[in-house]
């Protein structure tokens, strides 16, 4: 699993202007397809295609669980 600081590492090799996209998943009637759009940084916790999981103080995730303690970060959307 890549960590938060592994992905910063990564980044900053990259040109501080290069755009950041996302996969998204979009589902009509009778098709299901992806498609590439700009990546939403949220300012509180999740957007359209970021989420992040705090499971550190999460009453219902307990020690044994494999999330305990953890947090996650999700990019791509549905």
């Amino acid at each position: 699993m890549t960590t938060v600081a592994q992905l910063i590492e990564f980044l900053q090799t990259l040109p501080q202007d290069a755009e950041v996209e996302v996969m998204s998943e979009c589902r009509g009637s009778y098709e299901t397809y992806t498609k590439f759009e700009p990546l939403q940084i949220p300012e509180y916790g999740c957007s359209d295609n970021l989420e992040v999981y705090d499971f550190r103080d999460n009453q219902f995730v307990k020690e044994g669980d494999p999330r305990f303690g953890k947090v996650y970060v999700d990019f791509g959307g549905r």
